[in-house]
Order: C-alpha cells, then structure tokens, then sequence
C-alpha cells in the first residue's frame, strides 16, 4: 500500500525560505513506512506561481521529479486548495499525510486524526 504525502504551498516554501530540504527530510521520515507517493494540489501550484518565493520554490519542486514519485492532484470540484487537502486526505483514509504549516489546516487535521508533518523550531520537519 503506497501512502499519500499530501504538501501544502507554505511546506514547499521551507527550501525557500529555511534551506531545509524537505524532500529528504520527508525521506527520512518515512524511511520505515514501505513506499509512498507526494501529491500536490493542482491549486498548490497555482498559488505558488503566484508568489515571489512561489517560482524559486516551483524550480525545486520540479528538479525533485527524477528522484520522487511527485502526482498532481486535480479536485473534481473548484474549492480552495485547504479544502481540497482536507478532502483528499479524508477519502484517502489512513493512507495519507499531510505536510503543512498552516495553523488552521492543522486544527483541522486533528480533528480527524490525519498525520501531520510540519517545521518545527525552524530548523527541521517532524511528525507533529
């Protein structure tokens, strides 16, 4: 079973703005976990394009593709990209973790029990 690492735009700025590579980070956490897939929300890389920071950290996400299994998420719906995470991750069960460090997200992941990666300490990523 391959499980779903759901990243939000605010966790794809880390590199950007922090020099933490979250790609290997993310590696390293899920050293133990068997095989897993990254997934980024089509709106994610909307937004993305959208912010200064958003191009340098879009260059990363995309030279990351040869090493990672990296999927394109497109909602069947028009929703905002928090929603869409939410909704992915609730239909993908307890296949999925969600990257973020979005307060609000976050609050809401708890509440359904979905296994949140985010920075810590602004130094390094870790379970929450």
């Amino acid at each position: 079973m391959t499980i779903k690492v759901v990243i939000d735009t605010n966790f794809l700025l880390i590199p950007v703005k922090f020099h933490i590579d979250i790609f290997s980070e993310i590696s390293r956490l899920l050293c133990n976990c068997g095989n897993y897939e990254l997934v980024i929300m089509g709106g994610t890389l909307k937004e993305l394009e959208n912010l200064k920071e958003g191009k340098v950290a879009l260059e990363i996400l995309n030279s990351q593709k040869q090493r990672y299994k990296i999927s394109i998420y497109e909602p069947k719906y028009e929703c905002k990209v928090d929603d869409s995470i939410l909704k992915f991750a609730l239909e993908e069960n307890e296949n999925c973790i969600i990257c973020t460090n979005d307060r609000d997200l976050k609050r809401t992941l708890r509440k359904h029990n979905i296994p949140i990666i985010t920075l810590k300490h602004n130094s390094k990523i870790d379970f929450e």
